[in-house]
């Protein structure tokens, strides 16, 4: 509620809720890239824990494109990242349990590590510009090579390339979930005071 309280003795009090949400239909299934970074790897390992958390309790709905373009498009990418090439909610949750069990699983990618770009930023360009003119033609002509293309500009992604995901999914259209925050270190630091030096009195 809101109370407003004014000087000559009038009072006000506003009761409000939130309001109900917007309800977009968008697409059910289909290969989606799952995006995480954080500025540590902790961090990210915390992101993936979270993001498992969430995936298997009461909180969580919407759909793989829900939540796949809630990450690519309200989230920002930082220097550790974490992509999963899947295709339904059903299928992440299983792929993202094994990682975290350290379990090798295909179409997961990341870069745990300082990113160190080996490969010049031009050739990173030219890679990731024919990848994405690549899978626009073959969406909807062949699967296979969709979703390997896709795992593919997903390395790209983990690598620190700056990938236009916006050219493959639209940015408006979807449901933008409420997914857990960033876990931020939770590091103490304590004051110590020095002990006071009193001058000797002459």
């Amino acid at each position: 509620g809101v109370s407003s309280f004014g000087f000559g003795g009038t009072n006000s009090h506003i009761t409000i809720e939130e309001a109900p949400q917007k309800k977009i239909h968008s697409k059910k299934e289909g290969w989606m890239p799952v995006c995480l970074s954080a500025k540590t790897p902790g961090a990210l390992s915390r992101r993936l824990t979270d993001l498992y958390q969430w995936l298997i309790s009461d909180f969580a709905y919407g759909t793989i494109d829900d939540l796949a373009r809630t990450l690519l498009f309200g989230r920002e990418h930082f220097q550790f990242r974490a992509c999963f090439i899947v295709k339904n909610m059903n299928e992440l949750t299983e792929m993202v349990k094994k990682v975290l069990n350290g379990i090798k699983v295909d179409r997961f990618f990341q870069n745990d590590e300082n990113l160190t770009q080996h490969d010049s930023q031009n050739s990173i360009e030219k890679a990731k510009m024919a990848i994405i003119n690549k899978i626009r033609i073959s969406r909807k002509n062949d699967d296979m090579k969709y979703w390997k293309r896709l795992s593919a500009l997903g390395e790209l992604f983990v690598r620190g390339a700056d990938i236009e995901w916006h050219v493959l999914f639209k940015i408006k259209g979807y449901n933008r979930l409420a997914l857990p925050g960033y876990p931020f270190s939770r590091n103490y630091h304590w004051f110590v005071q020095e002990k006071a030096f009193h001058e000797p009195l002459s």
